[in-house]
């Protein structure tokens, strides 16, 4: 059946569809005053940093620091931006190994290993990081831009793993 014709299973794609579609848009102009206000001065910090590149796209994620105190800048496609943004907002406060525990049920979950309704968010995420962060994990829908979704919770996860 086409769109709109009554076919459940499609309406529910159409749905994810533009909920994902709305997230990019909002994050396409990054949100952090800080990253608007660096601007290219970032470059000349990645030596503190630890980054990530998606070879397929070149999509990299920087991660400077460690939760609870980390700064995630990411220069790529909206969907590495919005990630990237998103998993700032989503770690802010969390202890580091609370931080490992969350990127890499994130990263499950993206991949599909693990069900979303299995994700435990943080205590305190707003309604809207929540809706966000859903509309973003049905990046799995589309195996081509997974890396794009998962580079900046994969750049996390590496910081947090070579400083044990």
């Amino acid at each position: 059946m086409s769109p709109g014709t009554g076919d459940s299973s499609t309406g529910d794609v159409t749905q994810w569809q533009d909920a994902l579609v709305r997230v990019i848009k909002r994050y396409q102009v990054p949100r952090s005053p800080d990253l608007e206000a660096r601007g290219r001065e970032d470059r000349d910090e990645a030596a503190s940093g630890y980054s990530l590149v998606n070879r397929t796209c070149g999509d990299r994620v920087t991660v400077y620091g460690e939760p609870p105190d980390c700064r995630i800048d990411a220069r790529g496609c909206a969907i590495c931006r919005a990630a990237s943004e998103i998993a700032g907002a989503l770690l802010q406060g969390l202890s580091g190994p609370e931080a490992l525990r969350f990127s890499e049920r994130i990263i499950a979950c993206l991949r599909g290993e693990l069900s979303t309704d299995s994700l435990d968010l943080p205590a305190g995420v707003k309604p809207e990081l929540q809706e966000d962060l859903r509309a973003l994990l049905h990046v799995r829908e589309y195996p081509g831009r997974l890396r794009c979704a998962t580079l900046s919770w994969e750049a996390v996860r590496d910081v947090l793993l070579r400083s044990r």
